[in-house]
């Protein structure tokens, strides 16, 4: 699966990599069905609390729904790791093309919490609704001219 970016500079793809891409998905097992990895026990139930109130989950409507919370629940393209580097999430890799063109390789067998698997359609609508003017998140955007899958 492949997701192709054209950006109009280079400077707005880099500042896009660095935004929240959540698409919505989870790769973990279902609650019992995994196990911890730090520990090696099955987690029954997570509880989390949050001070903060939200309107909603969304985190392109409200930016109170940081990544530590919603990160709970959210997986992104990329994530930063050690040392400030990019590292794989959703995507197993990013190669450029052109110095306007972006594609993510993404990680085949991801599944949302419904069970269906992850598709490169899936994740243009996640882009294209975090870059519409109703999203709190979409100056980020600003520069992409196009968002578009190369496959399933």
């Amino acid at each position: 699966m492949k997701l192709r970016l054209r950006a109009a500079t280079v400077a707005a793809a880099a500042m896009l990599l660095a935004a929240t891409l959540g698409a919505c998905s989870s790769s973990t097992s279902p609650p019992g069905s995994g196990s911890s990895a730090a520990t090696g026990a099955a987690i029954q139930q997570l509880t989390a609390g949050e001070t903060a109130g939200y309107a909603n989950l969304d985190p392109d409507q409200t930016q109170s729904c940081n990544d530590n919370f919603c990160g709970l629940f959210m997986e992104h393209l990329l994530q930063l790791g050690p040392n400030n580097t990019l590292e794989p999430e959703l995507a197993t890799s990013v190669s450029e093309p052109d110095p306007t063109t972006y594609i993510y390789h993404l990680r085949h067998g991801v599944k949302f919490w419904d069970g269906h698997e992850m598709t490169s359609a899936d994740v243009v609508y996640s882009l294209d609704y975090q870059r519409s003017p109703k999203s709190d998140i979409t100056v980020y955007f600003t520069n992409v001219k196009t968002i578009t899958a190369d496959g399933p």
